[in-house]
């Protein structure tokens, strides 16, 4: 009986892990531009914010912490950057406009400044 039991424990284990690896979730490229959004923070620690969001950005994606002025300067995929964007301030990042010169397609970033 008791070799029984660890059979069908075993089995239900195997069953388990194989299940996990088959519903395991591939990982998903995002689409969009890369677009930069500087967003300055008023009431928390930009070094602490930086390393609680690094996770949730792409792998083209970076996040920088300014502590001078408290900004944090986000560069990933437009979805991502409006989705971190909206969790920090309640909206997705205002688009600026380019630089001088920038028309002729010499920039290939998009910037934004939120405040």
């Amino acid at each position: 009986m008791m070799r029984s039991n660890l059979i069908v424990a075993l089995g239900l284990t195997l069953v388990l892990l194989c299940a996990g690896f088959s519903f395991a979730q591939q990982p998903k490229k995002v689409g969009g531009r890369i677009i930069v959004c500087m967003i300055q923070i008023e009431h928390a620690d930009v070094d602490y914010l930086a390393s609680i969001l690094k996770p949730f950005l792409s792998p083209e994606g970076s996040i920088v912490s300014y502590k001078p002025t408290n900004t944090l300067i986000i560069k990933d995929r437009a979805p991502v950057v409006n989705i971190l964007a909206e969790v920090i301030k309640g909206k997705p990042c205002t688009p600026i406009s380019p630089p001088a010169g920038a028309e002729g397609g010499n920039v290939s970033e998009d910037s934004h400044l939120d405040q």
